[in-house]
C-alpha cells in the first residue's frame, strides 16, 4: 500500500469515532512522513548492497523474549533467547535496530542504547555504512510497527484505543530518535571501534 493510500485509510478508519483521542492527528501526519522519508534512504541503502551484509536475525530480539538466570556467585546471565516466529534472512544490522528500538521509550533511553551497544560489540560486528543505517532501521522498525497495529485494528485483531495509543508512543520514539541521531552514530562508533 503506498503512503498517501495508507494515510487515507487512517483518516477514514482511525478518526471516524476517536474524539477521545482529539490530538493524534498531529502524531498520525507525522508517522505517514517518517514513513514516505524512511522508504526512501531504505531504497537508496538497498542500491549499495553490498555494503549491508544479511544474516539469519531473531527478528524481534527485545527484552520481552530474553529469559536470565540470576546468579548471586557469577552475575547475571542470559539463559534463553525466546519467541523465534519472525526469525528471517536479513539485514545484519537489523537485528540491533530491532532489540533498540524499544529504549527509546525509557526515561533515560541513551543510557539503555549505550549500555546495550557496549554488550552487542562484545560479540557482534557492524561495518561503517551499516553503523551510519542503524538509527533510520530503527526508526523504520518503529513505523513498520505502526502500519502493522492500524492493519490489526483493520482486520479487527484489535482495539481502536490500543491502536491509538500505540500511535503517540511511535511518534515520540522516532522524534527522539531524529533529535539524537548524531548522538546514537557517535556511541555506535565508540564501541564498535573498541571491539576491533
Amino acid at each position: 500500500m503506498e503512503p498517501e493510500n495508507f494515510y487515507n485509510t487512517v483518516n477514514l478508519e482511525l478518526f471516524n469515532n476517536s474524539d477521545s483521542f482529539p490530538n493524534l492527528r498531529e502524531d498520525v501526519n507525522y508517522l505517514i512522513t517518517e514513513i514516505a522519508d524512511v522508504m526512501e534512504k531504505i531504497k537508496n541503502y538497498l542500491n549499495k548492497k553490498e555494503d549491508f551484509p544479511h544474516q539469519l536475525i531473531h527478528g524481534d530480539l527485545h527484552h520481552e523474549n530474553i529469559l536470565c538466570l540470576i546468579d548471586e556467585k557469577n552475575g547475571n546471565s542470559v539463559s534463553a533467547i525466546l519467541d523465534f516466529e519472525f526469525v528471517s534472512w536479513d539485514l545484519r544490522a537489523m537485528e540491533l535496530a530491532i532489540c533498540l528500538s524499544k529504549f527509546a521509550s525509557e526515561a533515560e533511553p541513551l543510557n539503555f542504547f549505550e549500555a546495550f551497544i557496549k554488550g552487542f560489540f562484545v560479540n557482534a560486528e557492524l561495518n561503517e555504512f551499516e553503523i551510519n543505517a542503524v538509527v533510520d532501521l530503527i526508526i523504520l522498525r518503529i513505523v513498520s510497527n505502526f502500519v502493522y497495529f492500524v492493519g490489526r485494528y483493520l482486520g479487527k485483531e484489535e482495539t481502536l484505543e490500543l491502536c491509538l495509543n500505540k500511535v503517540r508512543v511511535y511518534a515520540n520514539r522516532v522524534r527522539w530518535l531524529k533529535e539524537n541521531y548524531d548522538k546514537i552514530i557517535e556511541i555506535l562508533s565508540n564501541y564498535s571501534k573498541k571491539n576491533k
